[in-house]
C-alpha cells in the first residue's frame, strides 16, 4: 500500500478502511498456486541460494557471487514485466 504525502496529511492518525480488489490466491499444500510469474520466483530463489552460499573473494572459488548477480538480474527483468495492477485496493 502506498500513501502519498497528501493522503498522510488528510488521514492523520485516523483508522483506514481498505476496500476493493480481489482475494489473493491461497497457496495449496504443495504451493502450486501463485499469482506471480514462475520465472520470477525461480530466478529470485536461485539468486538467493547462490548468494547465501558465496563467501568473500578468497572463499568463493566457484564464482557464486557472479552467479547470484546473474540470477538476481534475471529476477529483476521478470519483475519489470509484471502486469499493471488493475484490481488494486483503494484506501478511504
Amino acid at each position: 500500500m502506498v500513501i502519498t504525502e497528501d493522503g498522510k496529511f488528510a488521514s492523520g492518525y485516523a483508522m483506514l478502511k481498505i476496500t476493493g480488489g480481489d482475494k489473493p490466491a491461497l497457496l495449496s499444500a504443495d504451493s502450486g498456486t501463485t499469482e506471480i510469474d514462475d520465472s520470477y520466483i525461480i530466478a529470485r530463489a536461485t539468486g538467493l541460494a547462490f548468494a547465501s552460499a558465496s563467501g568473500g573473494p578468497n572463499t568463493d572459488p566457484d564464482q557464486l557471487r557472479q552467479q547470484a548477480a546473474f540470477w538476481l538480474g534475471l529476477a529483476e527483468q521478470a519483475k519489470r514485466s509484471f502486469p499493471l495492477i488493475i484490481t488494486g485496493r483503494a484506501v478511504e
